[in-house]
């Protein structure tokens, strides 16, 4: 679901999608006319697939807006109560969570377990060349190829629900300067900018893995490995 992805997204997730299951082996839901006015077509077309990757420009649109509502479409996929099979989703999107996000509270809390505020609060302005690294050897590094990446450092809200996949490397402001780290002056950090819920621990595969920066702005080849790896090692996702 390519929702208001840029143009550069869309070749980036089109792109994953022809190398891992060739062409025409995946498909496209598209909002022709806006959120559909029965809900379940988007929610019964979503379980005819094995996994959803729902990517978002940066402005949360008011499908992602609609679908994110209590009880809605996207809360019904992946925590359903009438016994369907829970469905698995990829979330990228540098508005998952943050102060602009057009997201309902009971979502990114309940569903993401994320806190509405990032860490830190403001925007990640994110330098050319610094490298998300994964907290394990089988998620890949990437790295940025511009200084046009942003996105937000992600806080959890329950740590015994959501756990870190991604962080971008340490760099200290006060010795890069502003326009060398994530813009901004704080002292040294390592945003978090991947998450997966629910925890290793309670389920070899995720539900739910989200990303808050704009990966389009990252080296292609390196970007697509890792989210293949994603979906096979977080997802449990298997090419055919």
């Amino acid at each position: 679901i390519r929702d208001n992805t840029s143009s550069l997204g869309r070749e980036l997730y089109y792109g994953l999608l022809d190398q891992r299951y060739g062409q025409d082996n995946w498909d496209l839901y598209d909002f022709w006319f806006g959120f559909p006015d029965h809900p379940f077509v988007l929610l019964e077309t979503m379980r005819l697939f094995g996994a959803v990757l729902w990517t978002d420009g940066g402005v949360t649109s008011d499908n992602l807006k609609a679908s994110t509502t209590r009880d809605g479409v996207l809360e019904s996929y992946l925590a359903p109560s009438g016994g369907e099979t829970p469905g698995r989703l990829l979330f990228i999107s540098k508005v998952i969570t943050g102060n602009t996000t057009g997201l309902p509270a009971t979502f990114y809390g309940t569903i993401l377990g994320l806190n509405r505020s990032g860490s830190p609060t403001t925007a990640l302005i994110i330098a050319d060349g610094l490298e998300a690294i994964g907290e394990t050897p089988e998620l890949l590094p990437m790295a940025t190829t511009s200084g046009l990446a942003r996105g937000i450092g992600l806080q959890f809200l329950d740590s015994s629900k959501t756990e870190a996949l991604y962080r971008m490397e340490s760099c200290n402001p006060r010795v890069e300067g502003a326009a060398g780290c994530y813009g901004t002056m704080r002292p040294s950090f390592e945003p978090i900018v991947a998450m997966r819920t629910p925890l290793r621990s309670e389920s070899e595969f995720a539900r739910v893995v989200g990303f808050s920066v704009q990966l389009e702005y990252f080296e292609r080849s390196a970007t697509i490995a890792a989210l293949m790896a994603v979906l096979e090692t977080e997802m449990g996702v298997l090419a055919p």
